[in-house]
């Protein structure tokens, strides 16, 4: 089995700042979740905000990875409006049931940060066993690379703990 798998879904490029630091940190394989028209397809303002409002689950490309090889799967948002990003509603709804671990981090402009963690908890069916909220002004000033690297190393030396206890 492998050791930790960061899912996450970037629309301005700060989520996946805070994704490529933490698998950094961990050694981590990555995954960035696409829309189904292809990774170069980006919603508008109102069309992401809607998903977000409204729970919707967009279509997605299949991801690479898959979830049970991992001992650990981090899953990464931004925070829109107090909600998950679609796509990662819908990644994660499609694979519940897969994850062995979760852990979770956002990213955010404002709040929000504690509803979207304990949704994505809650949406995977499991406790989270660490989370992170980074607001977009660290992301973009590189106050984040200190949280960053302490969550991977968090993570890692868990499933490092826990690595001969079964799921």
């Amino acid at each position: 089995m492998k050791h930790c798998l960061v899912v996450y879904y970037s629309r301005s490029g700060l989520t996946a700042r805070a994704a490529n630091a933490i698998a950094d940190s961990c050694h981590a394989d990555l995954e960035q979740i696409h829309y189904a028209a292809g990774p170069d397809y980006q919603p508008g303002n109102l069309r992401a905000l809607w998903q977000a409002l409204s729970g919707a689950q967009p279509a997605l490309l299949a991801p690479r990875r898959d979830p049970r090889d991992y001992a650990v799967t981090i899953l990464g948002s931004p925070v829109w409006a107090y909600h998950m990003a679609g796509p990662m509603r819908s990644y994660i709804a499609a694979r519940r049931g897969r994850f062995r671990r979760v852990a979770a981090f956002c990213t955010m402009a404002g709040d929000g940060g504690a509803d979207v963690l304990a949704a994505m908890a809650a949406l995977a069916g499991q406790n989270l066993v660490a989370s992170l909220a980074l607001r977009d002004e660290q992301l973009g000033r590189d106050d984040y690379l200190a949280p960053t690297y302490t969550f991977g190393r968090v993570v890692s030396q868990m499933v490092d703990q826990l690595s001969d206890v079964p799921v």
